[in-house]
C-alpha cells in the first residue's frame, strides 16, 4: 500500500499519539512534565501541526506503554509526514493543499454546493466563465488556477478506485447555465457522466427549505482507522477547516438531512 499523504499521516500520527496518552491515563501536563516541554508542544503534536521527532516518538512510546509495534508505527507515521505532499512546488494556495492533498486518498468525498457547480465536476468552460465574474485575478494566475483545477479532478478521477463520492448541489447552479449556451450543455453532459459512475452520485435541491442552508462544506473521510474524517467550509478568503470530532459530527449529520431532501440528477433533469 502506498503512504497515505503527508497530511493524513500527520493527522493519524497525532491522533495515535493522544490514544496512547489516553490509554496511559496521563494529562497533558504529565505527559509535558515528563518530556520537559511545555504543554502546547503535547496539544500541537496530537493535532497534526507539528511532528515529533523520532527519539520524543521513542521517548512518547515508553512513557504511554507503547509495544514495539506501535512505536514502529508511531516512526513510520512521522516518515512519511515528511514526504512531498502531491502537490509540492505547484502554484496552489497554502490553505488548498490540504484539501487537494487529501482528495484523492480519501475513503469518500461529500460535497454541497449551494451556488456552483462543485469544483470536482466543473468543465474548464464553466471554470473560465466562474472566472469571468469573480474577483479579477492577474491573467497568469487565472490561467494557472484553470491548470491546477484540471490537475486536481485527473488526481482523483484518474484512480483505478476513486473515491466514493457524493455530490449534492442547489438548482440555482443548474438553472444558471441556461444563461451560457456555450457552457451549459457541456457542463450539464459532464455531470451525467460522472452521476453514472460506479462510485459517484450527483444529487439536486430543488424548490425546498432544507438542513444545509448555511453554507457550502466538503467532508473528506480518509480511509477507516487512518485519521479522522475533516471538514473544509468555503469562503471568500478560501475557506477554512473544521477537525473538531463533535463539529465533524454535526456537519455530517447535516449533509444527512440535506441528502435526503435532495433528488436524483436524472429525475431534476427530467
Amino acid at each position: 500500500m502506498d503512504p497515505a499523504p503527508p497530511f493524513i499521516s500527520k493527522r493519524a500520527l497525532g491522533d495515535l499519539l493522544q490514544r496512547l496518552r489516553g490509554e496511559a491515563a496521563m494529562s497533558v501536563a504529565e505527559a509535558a512534565s515528563e518530556l520537559d516541554v511545555d504543554r502546547d508542544t503535547v496539544r500541537r503534536w496530537e493535532t497534526g501541526a507539528h511532528v515529533p521527532k523520532k527519539s520524543a516518538l521513542e521517548h512518547l512510546g515508553r512513557l504511554y506503554g507503547a509495544s514495539a509495534d506501535e512505536v514502529r508505527h508511531l516512526v513510520k507515521l512521522s516518515r512519511d509526514s515528511k514526504r512531498p505532499g502531491l502537490w509540492e512546488g505547484a502554484d496552489v494556495p497554502q490553505q488548498m493543499r490540504q484539501l487537494y492533498e487529501s482528495e484523492p486518498a480519501a475513503e469518500s468525498i461529500q460535497t454541497l454546493e449551494l451556488a456552483l457547480i462543485p469544483g470536482l465536476l466543473q468543465t474548464p468552460e464553466y471554470h473560465l466563465a466562474s472566472q469571468e465574474v469573480e474577483l479579477v485575478l492577474p491573467p497568469e494566475r487565472a490561467g494557472s488556477a484553470r491548470r491546477v483545477r484540471e490537475r486536481r479532478q485527473s488526481e482523483v478521477f484518474g484512480l483505478e478506485s476513486p473515491p466514493k463520492m457524493t455530490f449534492i448541489m442547489a438548482a440555482a447552479a443548474l438553472q444558471n447555465l441556461s444563461n451560457h449556451p456555450g457552457v451549459g450543455p457541456g457542463q450539464v453532459a459532464r455531470l451525467r457522466e460522472v452521476n453514472a459512475m460506479e462510485r459517484a452520485e450527483v444529487l439536486v435541491l430543488h424548490g425546498c427549505l432544507h438542513a444545509g442552508m448555511v453554507g457550502s462544506f466538503t467532508i473528506v473521510h480518509p480511509p477507516e482507522g487512518l485519521a479522522r474524517p475533516f471538514v473544509y467550509v468555503e469562503s471568500v478568503d478560501g475557506g477554512r477547516y473544521v477537525e473538531d470530532r463533535d463539529v465533524v459530527f454535526s456537519y455530517t449529520r447535516t449533509f444527512d438531512l440535506v441528502r435526503a431532501s435532495a433528488i436524483p440528477l436524472e429525475e431534476y433533469l427530467t
